[in-house]
């Protein structure tokens, strides 16, 4: 939501917050398109169609160590991207519209073992567009989730797991209803919940975009009452679901569906969503806002077709480098623990240095002032129950002052002023 304050005859609108996005790399990450990445042996693996990260030429995948790109994993790959990756089994699992790894015939899955690519079984990719869109480890499997009718040789709807071995069914699957790159895999309460826009139904009984595996059948979400599922995100002991027909994000508790408005924020097509500390973080690609407690922050860089990841504490956020330029890029500055921490961070007082008044703008009220000289020496003790947004320093000689900002909660900030 956003909030409204008053300061002299100016209303403002507190929606953003003051952060820092920096180029991950130097030179930058400019070229092609990262579809995914994960942490693997302590880099940051990014993968999808891209002949070099920062000036290190690689195909398709690359890693990032925090302070350097490098190309950990040979050229595997010839042109074909890659458009999921995971770890399973302490090895590197991509897969994507590739026919060969490292020379050697695959069929859409591979695998890396911190040496040797190797191919996973009988995969997908036929070169008809049936493959892999999203993997994730449950209950000690690996998920694969996509477009496609068959893999391990065996026919198997859109869905299936492997075990390290072999490739298993979950019960009859699901079936997509047409074609989409949104494929989401998520973990809430130990189940497994499969989205996409165009999911249309689970073991053969219709849904809504949305389903729930928990490791021996197939049930929906409630009567999930949205559109389309875009993505989906295990968030405050909620599943979280945004799509991209209704101002909303639903919820889901595992007995009913509720709603976080999403208020007069402007999220045009909202696609991604991704946890990050005390954060729901919400994504347009355009538009990025960071939601905490009824309150939405603007944490916005632009870029196209995007993806968030939390590496080494930081919030990276990757696509394509269509709006900025840049692939990936690294919110430098973090986030505040807590919205009332960026409440406070929030407090300014203008003009500095002053001859008379000075405004205070804050998003909480302010119920006393105290101004002391830098010794300790109280020149002013202000109070007020309808609070203060300025403060009279007409009558005091010229020179600095500390201020002690008090809330309604009896909590301070301290700032040092100057007076002309």
């Amino acid at each position: 939501m956003h909030k409204l304050f008053l300061i002299g005859s100016y209303l403002f609108v507190l929606n953003t917050f003051s952060q820092t996005w920096l180029t991950v790399g130097s030179p930058a990450f400019t070229s092609g398109l990262i579809n995914c990445a994960c942490e693997y042996n302590g880099k940051l693996v990014v993968c999808g169609s891209f002949s070099e990260a920062g000036g290190v030429p690689c195909t398709s995948i690359a890693a990032w160590d925090g302070s350097v790109w490098s190309n950990d994993f040979g050229y595997p790959l010839t042109s074909a991207p890659v458009n999921a990756c995971c770890v399973f089994q302490n090895e590197l699992y991509i897969a994507g519209n590739f026919s060969t790894i490292d020379g050697i015939p695959c069929k859409g899955i591979a695998k890396y073992d911190g040496t040797n690519w190797s191919p996973v079984g009988n995969g997908p990719f036929d070169d008809t567009q049936n493959y892999i869109y999203d993997m994730i480890v449950y209950h000690d499997e690996l998920i694969l989730f996509g477009y496609y009718s068959k893999i391990g040789d065996v026919s198997r709807s859109c869905i299936s797991s492997y075990d390290g071995t072999q490739f298993n069914s979950l019960s009859n699957g699901v079936f997509l209803t047409g074609w989409s790159n949104r494929h989401k895999l998520e973990i809430y309460n130990d189940k497994l919940y499969v989205s996409s826009p165009v999911l249309g139904s689970a073991d053969g009984s219709l849904v809504n975009s949305i389903a729930c595996w928990d490791g021996v059948s197939w049930s929906d979400v409630g009567n999930y009452p949205g559109g389309g599922v875009f993505d989906t995100e295990n968030y405050d002991s909620l599943l979280i679901m945004v799509n991209t027909n209704t101002g909303y994000l639903f919820t889901w508790n595992e007995i009913s569906h509720s709603t976080i408005s999403l208020g007069s924020i402007d999220m045009g097509v909202y696609t991604t969503l991704e946890k990050y500390g005390n954060y729901l973080l919400v994504s347009s690609g355009s538009k990025d806002y960071a939601y905490y407690n009824s309150t939405w922050m603007d944490i916005s860089f632009p870029m196209a077709e995007n993806d968030f990841i939390v590496y080494n504490g930081k919030l990276y956020k990757y696509g394509s480098a269509g709006m900025t330029g840049y692939n990936i890029a690294v919110l430098n500055t973090g986030l505040p623990a807590s919205i009332e921490q960026f409440e406070k961070d929030s407090v300014s007082l203008f003009p500095i240095p002053a001859e008379s008044l000075i405004n205070i703008c804050s998003p909480i009220e302010i119920k006393r002032i105290y101004l002391t000289t830098l010794d300790g020496k109280k020149m002013l003790d202000l109070t007020s129950e309808s609070g203060l947004t300025e403060i009279n320093v007409e009558g005091l000689s010229t020179g600095e002052y500390v201020v002690s900002i008090y809330f309604n909660n009896e909590t301070h900030i301290t700032r040092l002023i100057y007076k002309k």
